[in-house]
């Protein structure tokens, strides 16, 4: 997924379009909108593992997240069929078209004519409301192509039922003659041109969907607050796919990921947890009973003193479920993060960012996507992005274009976004006044006591 767009969504008219690099952070006060560009994401993963497809949006799910209604979700909380909520993906298909049998020689074409490829679709859709079956239903969905600009597919789909097309248009096929049927996998719709099995809309269409469903698949969130660990854990049954939302699954995935690697004593996963321990100078093993239990020991490398993870600080245990959900080796992962900085001091706010750092170096098709209220973690990421132009063989270093952060501010109940840019040494490009006074409290606190001590001086000097 290269970029994502809302309209008409909670407090956003238009949010327009947000990269999603490698990292991605959003920073904002709260109840600002930040979380509604997560929910948004979240909503469509949810949405595709609807097996009842009654719909094609799921917008509340348990152990999901929980949007209410369409009116609920809807800009203003207006129901207009002439003002739908509108979501735009922004996906590079090639691959997936390869996969799926696209002629061979259409790409060769693309080397001479690069404007032609599939490097960047939009994939647009419109939802709206059936008040009389208080469903929500797909209007509209698009197809573009825009390095070239022009539109593969538009299908306008009857109010009542997302199966009746209205009208189709192209601009880059001949479709007059075409005989198009269109089912749905929830929000993903499956064309079939009756007259030509193997025309490009089906083939187009049906990368798209494979894109996106991978996608999601592989997209996971931790929440703002992890789950206390217990003592004694239980490992039984297959390894999680993901820590969970509140990490509940963290160390279950830590212990059984060494059997997903062939003759393994300690896992790629089991080291780079101990990697990142190192910073707080423990190491930890594993205390294995009876009955499929174990414990989660560490041991401090200076005392060689034993511990349980139950018995120290409580950072730790609210940072190690990202940790290991980092490192988890899933190709193409998204992992959504909520304020990751909890309960961690300031200098291990700063460490986080090496650490997602060190994680998109090791997985280069990983993003993590994180909401956050930490300067600290900022300006280290700034402080790598120069370094990169001073420091050919730091690991640590990182370019600008590696990284996207957007300031969400909210007006009178209306969300705008606006992205943070910065030049080659890491200093920021024009930001906003209001972000800058966003992380201003702490400098201000510091001028404010420097005030209090020349005159308490001046006092005293009298």
């Amino acid at each position: 997924m290269k970029a994502i767009r809302i309209k008409r969504f909670k407090g956003f008219k238009d949010s327009g379009w947000l990269n999603l690099k490698p990292i991605t952070l959003f920073f904002g006060y709260n109840s600002s909108g930040k979380s509604s560009i997560l929910n948004a994401l979240l909503m469509l993963k949810q949405s595709l593992s609807n097996y009842s497809k009654e719909v094609p949006f799921v917008f509340s799910k348990k152990n999901g997240v929980d949007l209410g209604g369409f009116e609920d979700i809807v800009y203003e909380k207006k129901i207009d069929h002439k003002s739908p909520i509108e979501i735009g993906l922004k996906l590079d298909i090639a691959e997936e078209l390869k996969e799926i049998g696209y002629p061979k020689g259409i790409f060769d074409s693309f080397k001479k004519n690069p404007e032609n490829s599939f490097n960047e679709i939009e994939f647009n859709f419109h939802i709206t409301y059936n008040q009389k079956r208080r469903i929500n239903v797909i209007s509209l969905f698009e197809i573009l192509n825009t390095i070239n600009n022009k539109r593969i597919l538009k299908m306008k789909l009857s109010q009542v039922s997302s199966n009746a097309i209205k009208k189709f248009e192209s601009e880059e096929y001949e479709i007059k003659d075409l005989k198009i049927d269109i089912n749905w996998y929830n929000f993903l719709p499956i064309i079939q041109v009756k007259s030509d099995p193997e025309h490009p809309l089906r083939l187009i269409s049906e990368a798209i969907n494979n894109k996106i469903i991978k996608y999601f698949q592989n997209l996971s969130n931790i929440g703002p607050v992890r789950a206390i660990p217990e003592r004694t854990q239980q490992f039984i049954g297959e390894k999680p796919l993901t820590v969970g939302i509140n990490g509940e699954e963290a160390f279950k995935l830590l212990y059984l990921s060494k059997y997903n690697e062939k003759n393994a004593t300690e896992s790629n996963l089991e080291n780079q947890v101990n990697q990142w321990l190192e910073n707080y100078n423990y190491k930890f093993q594993w205390n294995l009973l009876k009955g499929n239990l174990g414990q989660f020991i560490l041991k401090d490398t200076r005392t060689e003193i034993e511990v349980s993870i139950k018995d120290v600080g409580f950072g730790i245990s609210q940072v190690l479920p990202i940790v290991i959900q980092v490192f988890d080796p899933v190709n193409e992962s998204t992992i959504i993060m909520e304020q990751p900085e909890i309960h961690l001091h300031s200098k291990a706010q700063s460490e986080l960012a090496d650490l997602f750092i060190k994680a998109i170096k090791k997985n280069q098709k990983e993003t993590l996507i994180i909401e956050t209220h930490s300067e600290n973690l900022l300006l280290r990421l700034r402080r790598r992005i120069g370094e990169n132009k001073l420091e050919e063989k730091n690991p640590l270093k990182i370019n600008k274009n590696e990284v996207a952060v957007y300031y969400i501010s909210n007006k009178d109940g209306y969300s705008k976004t606006t992205e943070i840019q910065f030049d080659d040494s890491g200093n920021f490009l024009s930001p906003p006044e209001e972000f800058l006074d966003f992380f201003s409290d702490d400098f201000q606190e510091i001028l404010k006591i420097s005030e209090i001590t020349a005159k308490i001086k001046q006092k005293e000097q009298k």
